[in-house]
């Protein structure tokens, strides 16, 4: 990460250190709206990855240095219960549930024999192992290898005021 520059350096401001070998840290970073109410944005980095492919979500904010992902930096984990590959696809959307701000949305391709899961998430995030428990709001595909989580969109395309979601 680096700050204040047009042209990226050689040297970086500050870095996460992955949590294991083939994690897969920072596969997909999303920049996010102020999420604790701190008046600074956050942003999220997947490493799909981590353990055995179950995948794991970072909340990061006011990284001024190098982090474990263990410092008071990391303001939320989200992390998958099963094999999932959870965090293969992050994005901050537009508002979707209702609260004024934008929300996360968060891909799981392989879930349950590759149904595929896609979950929303809404501000403040707190850590959690992700499901339909813990999400505002969760798709799941219906069949074997649908792989739904694979990527996502959103915005308020028919302009009603409510954003709208799309999937794959």
């Amino acid at each position: 990460l680096t700050r204040g520059s047009s042209l990226p350096s050689l040297s970086a401001d500050a870095w996460l250190h992955g949590a294991n070998a083939n994690a897969y840290l920072g596969h997909r970073v999303a920049g996010l709206a102020d999420q604790d109410g701190d008046g600074y944005g956050e942003f999220a980095a997947s490493a799909y990855g981590w353990t055995f492919s179950r995948g794991r979500v970072y909340l990061v904010e006011d990284l001024s240095a190098s982090t474990d992902l263990s410092g008071p930096e990391v303001t939320a984990t989200l992390s998958a219960a099963f094999t999932s590959n959870l965090g293969q696809y992050v994005l901050e959307s537009a508002e979707l549930t209702g609260d004024g701000r934008p929300d996360l949305i968060i891909g799981a391709h392989t879930y349950s024999s590759s149904q595929g899961a896609l979950y929303v998430y809404a501000a403040p995030i707190s850590s959690a192992t992700v499901g339909s428990s813990s999400a505002r709001a969760w798709i799941q595909g219906d069949t074997a290898s649908e792989a739904v989580g694979s990527a996502a969109a959103a915005g308020d395309w028919n302009g009603d005021g409510v954003g709208d979601l799309a999937w794959g």
